[in-house]
């Protein structure tokens, strides 16, 4: 036999007029007939067993069950009622169902002013828990349900919980309809929704619904229309779910009730849920929840929970049976306190920079970030080395130490320098441009500055030269008619990142030209004097020769040139100038002459004149005489001929019975004045008697021989007779001379001297005053040799000409 047992919940439901909101719920749990237990769980509600399974709630249970027709009215003809009967137990949604009766809707449609309609409601909450009537007839204001309405009353406007019904029915006509109400809000279903006759005359008409657990179709059908859906987005997750029939009026009213249900389902195990949670109700462990047979004993175990002390049970037994609503069994735990600490450490100095104490209750999250500390931290130039600190760390039990390591952030950068080389010239005295300041590329160094940022620290790297260490030598730029004190600045090596800058000056002095002018004695090649002149270079020369050169003049000089003054406005230059004058001396010219004369004497060897002396014209030359009026010295000029250079030939005069020493003075040629006064002296002496020599008779002509005759020797050429010596011939006295006579001069000699007196042979006119010196001659034997002579010679000259005779027949 079966064992039943029912626990039943009495809610309360609250009409408002017009089909408004049930309000109801205050269960009150009753035990009254019992149910059979879950052995099988497979129950079937009859309408002789109605009241055994379903609870009369609100205007429902006010009415008896009319257990001769198996009627339960839910409300009657009159205006704001709600009633609505509830299973008692919940439903196997994983099984079957099915559900069969008779629905009465009334004698009048809402036009005639009836009103509401029966819901049929589907549940995961307690079993005596209905929603809000009116427009969502039941349905509506319970989150997790849904079900289906046969409505009489169209509601235009959102209400209780409820939107309005599908526009189609707003004519007033009633229509049945899946009504989805999961959200709390109840949504008549559009879709699907079909128009139902309107009630009348209280007719009760058949109504089904059947469900299968397997695919979660739910099927309704009403005066043989049919409504299907699958429900399973509705059930969702939910095993079991709480079932309810409810019916409403307002200011519209009609009867509305059931008969005859059978009712044939699985009923759902009981649930415990033993949760554990803090004073504050927030869970701190995962719940338990057991399921089991209705009227079956359940046992819940208290936890040890980390961080947490057990304080109470609240809610159901800790033990206990299982019913057919939920069961909730709250342990209740007192929150541990922990404690968490935070030290943030630098790692650099090794001291603790800051400590976070934390407290609070075990498994708590600390609800504490370094996050803040530490960007304080890196504001101040500190770098996050580690954070052990969780990011959902949690009191616990036992004290929790974290630690935050920071270092210093250290930048780094790179340090320029620069080394400049700056040449400034200056000109000394300001009177030109000064030549724009050298200024070289600057030799640079580059090192890195790693800065520690939390303490400003700088430490540097050794500079490294980022090019040339060294300045180039440096020309002095040129300026005309200035010297600078340094013609070069000389290249600076080994330039270092501490090298000062180099700045140098270079200054330009005037320059001192120098100017030279030499004055010259053409003459003697002697420089007289010199004038030495300085001034800056470009500058004009205040000076002039002309009063040197008119002194000069007054001492009989002069002027042959001036180069300084020709050369205009003389300036002063960088390059030493020299300039001359030159000078010559003033002279006086005058002609001298002078002769050379030719006179030939003729005398006998006596000394006494033969003939008038021949004078020959004089040759006269002609010289310049220059005289030097600045030394007073006579300049002699090449003698220059006036007629010639040369005496002609003079025969000498016949005299008969005399020769002439002479026959022909011959022409003398390259007088120059140097040739001294010619004077010849010409003998004539008496001519011997003739002597006839013999006659020498001719020589034989050559007989002609035959070939290679000999040739005859010659006869002998008789030898000439001596002649006996010529006796000596007596001179002639000498002639007196005059007491007035001169000395003798030396002459030409062409003969030996003889003196000439004054006085002629058998003449006595006078000769010249000059006495002459000759050779004394013999004055006989003379003659007689020459014609010895001259007999020889033609002997000689006719044997010259017997051989030459003598070789050319040979020849031939």
């Amino acid at each position: 036999m079966k064992k039943k047992s029912i626990l039943l919940t009495i809610g309360t439901v609250s009409l408002l007029s017009g089909g408004g909101i049930l309000v109801n719920q205050s269960p009150t749990p009753l035990w009254g007939t019992k149910v059979y237990a879950a052995t099988t769980r497979e129950v079937t509600v009859l309408p002789t067993n109605f009241l055994e399974y379903f609870q009369r709630n609100g205007s429902a249970a006010n009415f008896a069950y009319d257990t001769t027709t198996y009627t339960q009215t839910l409300t009657s003809n009159t205006v704001n009622q709600s009633g609505n009967v509830t299973l008692k137990t919940k439903i196997d949604m994983a099984e079957d169902f099915s559900f069969t009766g008779l629905v009465n809707l009334g004698d009048k449609s809402s036009a005639q002013g009836g009103a509401d309609g029966i819901g049929f409601l589907f549940h995961p909450g307690n079993t005596n828990d209905v929603g809000s009537t009116g427009a969502g007839l039941g349905i509506a204001s319970l989150t997790g349900a849904f079900g289906f309405k046969l409505d009489t009353y169209y509601n235009g406007t959102p209400s209780s919980g409820a939107l309005a019904d599908p526009q189609q029915y707003a004519n007033g006509q009633s229509f049945g309809a899946f009504v989805d109400g999961t959200t709390g809000t109840a949504v008549t279903q559009s879709a699907g929704s079909q128009a139902i006759a309107q009630p009348t005359n209280n007719t009760f008409i058949p109504f089904t619904i059947t469900y299968t657990g397997a695919t979660k179709m739910m099927t309704v059908t009403y005066n043989n229309q049919t409504w299907s859906r699958n429900v399973s987005d509705w059930i969702g997750n939910n095993t079991s779910m709480s079932f309810a029939i409810a019916a409403s009026t307002g200011a519209y009213r009609n009867l509305q009730q059931l008969r005859n249900i059978v009712f044939s389902y699985t009923v759902a195990q009981g649930t415990v849920t033993a949760n554990y949670v803090d004073e504050a109700g927030n869970p701190i462990a995962d719940p338990i929840t057991t399921n089991g047979d209705i009227a079956t004993a359940y046992t819940t175990q208290q936890q040890e929970i980390p961080g947490y002390t057990f304080k109470e049970v609240t809610g159901a037994s800790t033990t206990g049976s299982y019913t057919p609503n939920d069961q909730v069994v709250n342990y209740v735990y007192t929150r541990n306190q922990g404690t968490i600490d935070v030290t943030y450490y630098d790692d650099v100095t090794g001291q603790i920079l800051s400590t976070k104490p934390l407290s609070g209750n075990t498994n708590d999250p600390a609800n504490y970030s370094t996050a803040d500390t530490i960007q304080s931290y890196l504001n101040q130039g500190y770098e996050l080395v580690s954070d052990n600190y969780p990011a959902d760390a949690h009191f616990t039990d036992a004290p929790q130490h974290f630690e935050v390591h920071l270092t210093h952030e250290k930048v780094q950068t790179t340090e320029q320098k620069e080394v400049n080389e700056t040449i400034h010239y200056v000109i000394e005295d300001n009177a030109v441009t000064a030549p724009v300041d050298y200024i070289a590329t600057p030799i640079t160094f580059s090192r890195s500055v790693t800065t520690d940022k939390v303490t400003g620290q700088a430490t540097y790297g050794a500079w490294q030269a980022d090019g040339a260490t060294s300045f180039a030598a440096v020309n002095s730029p040129t300026v005309t008619g200035y010297t600078p004190d340094s013609k070069v600045i000389a290249e600076i090596s080994n330039i270092t990142a501490d090298t000062a800058d180099i700045v140098k000056t270079v200054t330009y002095k005037r320059n001192q030209g120098t100017i030279t002018v030499n004055y010259f004695d053409d003459v003697t090649g002697e420089r007289l004097t010199t004038k030495e002149l300085t001034g800056g270079t470009g500058d004009s020369v205040d000076y002039t020769t002309a009063q040197t050169i008119q002194s000069y003049l007054e001492q009989n000089y002069e002027k042959v040139s001036d180069a300084y003054t020709a050369a205009g406005d003389v300036k002063f230059t960088d390059t030493p100038q020299v300039f001359e004058v030159h000078l010559t001396h003033a002279t006086d010219s005058t002609t001298e002459q002078k002769v050379v004369n030719e006179k030939i004497h003729y005398v006998y060897d006596d000394g006494s004149p033969a003939a008038t002396d021949y004078e020959a014209l004089p040759i006269s030359f002609t010289r310049t005489v220059t005289t030097d009026k600045v030394t007073g010295q006579l300049t002699y000029g090449a003698w220059q001929a006036d007629n010639g250079t040369s005496f002609s030939a003079v025969s000498s005069p016949k005299i008969t019975g005399y020769t002439p020493s002479q026959q022909v003075i011959s022409e003398i040629t390259g007088i120059t004045a140097d040739t001294p006064n010619i004077e010849k002296i010409v003998v004539y002496r008496k001519n011997p008697p003739i002597i006839v020599p013999p006659v020498i008779p001719d020589i034989p002509a050559i007989p002609q021989f035959p070939d290679q005759p000999e040739v005859p020797t010659l006869p002998q050429i008789p030898t000439v007779p001596q002649l006996p010596d010529l006796p000596n011939i007596p001179g002639r006295p000498s002639v007196p001379v005059s007491s007035t006579s001169t000395p003798s001069t030396e002459i030409r000699k062409e003969y030996p001297t003889v003196k000439i007196s004054q006085t002629q042979h058998a003449s006595t006119t006078p000769v010249t005053s000059k006495s002459v010196t000759k050779e004394q001659l013999p004055s006989t034997g003379e003659s007689s040799r020459y014609r010895l002579l001259s007999i020889l010679g033609g002997m000689i000259v006719l044997v010259g000409a017997l051989l030459l005779i003598l070789n050319r027949r040979k020849k031939q």
